[in-house]
Parts: structure tokens; sequence; C-alpha cells
């Protein structure tokens, strides 16, 4: 039970990573609008309106819903409630599930990303990340990478187990590649 957190309404950071017990009421978070990094990594929410309490996290830099690729159940969080945290620098929403990444389109100062194990098809909001600077799309299969064309703060992007995929000769010069861990030069 978090409901004793909704007090702390100070609370900047908070690491819930690996809470193997299902959390069934994360409606807490509404209250911790303080809140700038946030953890819930590996942790079964199984809150009946999935991550909507996040929504009003505008403060948020940091946040990881992160699952484990291996885990059986299929988590699929609608992830439109998260358009809003436009000030979002880092976001790991890695083996989640989820397809479409269109509620990052104003997230324009993220700087790490992390969509790895994701079924997103189309990477379009990548697009207006300026600062982004590194990328891992772990996994992933075939997108295209064309969107990624103009970031030109990019220097690191990881393909492990990834595809030829279209776009991905348009990339700047400066972006370090890495496939299969492996440290390669494209050009």
């Amino acid at each position: 039970n978090l409901s004793a957190l909704s007090n702390l309404r100070n609370l900047s950071e908070f690491k819930m990573e690996g809470c193997h017990e299902p959390v069934s009421d994360i409606s807490c978070f509404t209250k911790l609008t303080q809140l700038t990094n946030l953890d819930l990594a590996y942790t079964k929410i199984t809150d009946p309106n999935g991550i909507s309490s996040l929504a009003g996290l505008t403060n948020l830099k940091s946040l990881s819903l992160k699952r484990d690729y291996a885990d059986e159940t299929f988590w699929q969080p609608d992830l439109s409630s998260l358009q809003g945290l436009t000030l979002l620098e880092e976001l790991d929403v890695s083996s989640t599930k989820c397809q479409d990444f269109s509620f990052a389109a104003n997230m324009r100062l993220m700087k790490k990303l992390d969509l790895s194990f994701s079924k997103f098809t189309d990477i379009e909001a990548c697009a207006n990340m300026e600062h982004l600077n590194y990328l891992k799309m772990s996994c992933m299969g075939k997108v295209s990478l064309v969107p990624l064309r103009n970031l030109k703060n990019l220097t690191y992007f990881d393909l492990e187990g990834g595809w030829r995929n279209e776009g991905i000769d348009d990339l700047p010069a400066n972006v370090v590649f890495y496939v299969n861990g492996v440290r390669e030069t494209w050009r």
C-alpha cells in the first residue's frame, strides 16, 4: 500500500525498482508533484487506471517503467497519459510491449531514451528530441530510422539484435553505433 506516500509532497525522488508484489493503486503519485525522478522499473503495476496517475508529474526529468523482457506477463500500459511530461530528459519504456510512441512528440528535452524490446513501429516523435544523445533500440525489429537523421547530439546508438533499418545511412556522422554489444564504425 503506497497511500502514505501522498503525504510526502516535497519528495523529489522515488525508487521502487523491482517490487515483485503487485501494486494495485498508484494514485498516491497524483499528489507528489515535486517528483523529478521516478523509478518503477520491474514493478508489477496492476492499477486498473494504468499509469494515468503519473500524468500530473510535470516536473519529472527521469522516468523508468522498464520491465523484464523475459517476464511472461504482457504489460502494455497506455503511455498517452505521459504526453504532458515535457521536461523529461530520461525515459526507459523498454520491454513494455507498447506500440504507440506518439505520446513523446513534445518531449524536446529528452537526452536518454531506451525503447529496447518494445513494439514501437514508428519513432517519428524522436525527430523533435534535439538534445537526444543516447538511444537504445535493442531487439525492436524493423523500424525506420529516418526521424533520427537531424539529431546532431546523438552520440550513442544501440541496435543490439537489430535489423538493417531504413534511414541508417542518413544518421549524423558523430554517432557511435553498438550492434550486438560491439562498437561499430558505420561510415
